[in-house]
């Protein structure tokens, strides 16, 4: 990940030339960071979350179960 300030025309040159040279890393990174962002942000893992969140609130202590 690569954080560059705004307006910073030299920084976003540089970071441009870096991802030129190693395209093949960055797109490696891009795919395991697609893998953890579906992973971390799936509907299941919301819902799950969520209803165990609703439970605790409310004193249900049953456990929640994930959908397959």
């Amino acid at each position: 990940m690569q954080a560059l300030p705004p307006g910073d025309v030299g920084a976003w040159a540089d970071a441009v030339e870096r991802v030129v040279a190693d395209r093949a890393g960055y797109a490696r990174a891009a795919l395991a960071d697609a893998d953890e962002a579906r992973r971390r942000h799936a509907p299941e893992r919301y819902r799950d979350e969520l209803v165990g969140e609703l439970r605790a609130l409310v004193g249900d202590d049953r456990a929640v179960v994930a959908a397959p």
